[in-house]
């Protein structure tokens, strides 16, 4: 589910604060090193916003003037009304470089969201949360989300997660994790947390997870929680079954 922009708004002048390489409050305040305590007024010194679409529509995402404003924590300095025009700015610079709707981009480094039927290539650090029937591709260190029904494939990526009817096609990937009715096909020395309802496919020496669902094997380890059942395997001999 995407939840929208996350800003922190210090003390000092006051400062609205917010990175490309994370959104939630506790990170933003740990990024800028900031001590989220005054022990001489006894409240916090940092004011945690948040500005996010009514609805999940594509029109109403990339309409960042029409998102609506959820102030968490309100010191008693912060005057919500009167930063609303600076902290409105502020969101529509977070949305240009963070937000993508539209064509086909590939990006370096950064935290980015993908919707519609956007198709983005996450290259070095970049990290993508996808949405709607947007594709994103990555051979990244950072991580990549599906949602909704977006297509996710990767290449050595460190972290996956699908949710919803998401489907990912992943390789090499140290780590996925997938809920919901998510579908997954892990090639290539995968580790795979599987709690969805959809179907799993693992290859190549991957290690699956499993709450319940089907499993193509091919020289991988199949750790079933449940009753499960196992598809198809070009090796059987191959197979490590261990059954809880």
């Amino acid at each position: 589910m995407f939840t929208g922009a996350d800003f922190i708004v210090a003390d000092a002048q006051p400062t609205i604060l917010w990175s490309r390489f994370c959104d939630d409050h506790d990170s933003l305040i740990e990024l800028y090193g900031i001590n989220d305590w005054n022990k001489l007024t006894h409240e916090p010194r940092v004011a945690r916003v948040t500005y996010a679409p009514v609805t999940h529509e594509l029109d109403d995402i990339m309409n960042p003037d029409g998102w609506v404003l959820r102030v968490t924590t309100s010191p008693e300095w912060f005057d919500a009304e009167k930063l609303e025009p600076a902290m409105r700015a502020e969101l529509r610079k977070w949305h240009t470089a963070k937000v993508i709707g539209e064509g086909t981009r590939i990006v370096g480094i950064g935290e980015y969201y993908v919707f519609g039927t956007a198709n983005v290539t996450a290259c070095d650090t970049a990290s993508l949360r996808a949405y709607h029937t947007s594709q994103i591709t990555g051979k990244t260190k950072g991580a990549l989300y599906g949602y909704d029904q977006a297509r996710v494939e990767t290449i050595g990526c460190v972290y996956v997660a699908l949710n919803d009817n998401a489907h990912g096609v992943v390789k090499n990937t140290t780590s996925v994790k997938v809920y919901n009715e998510a579908t997954c096909r892990a090639e290539r020395m995968c580790t795979v947390k599987h709690e969805s309802q959809g179907l799993l496919e693992l290859g190549h020496y991957s290690v699956g997870h499993m709450e319940a669902g089907h499993v193509a094997l091919d020289h991988a380890i199949a750790i079933l929680k449940k009753p499960s059942v196992i598809v198809d395997s070009a090796d059987p001999s191959s197979l490590v079954l261990k059954l809880f």
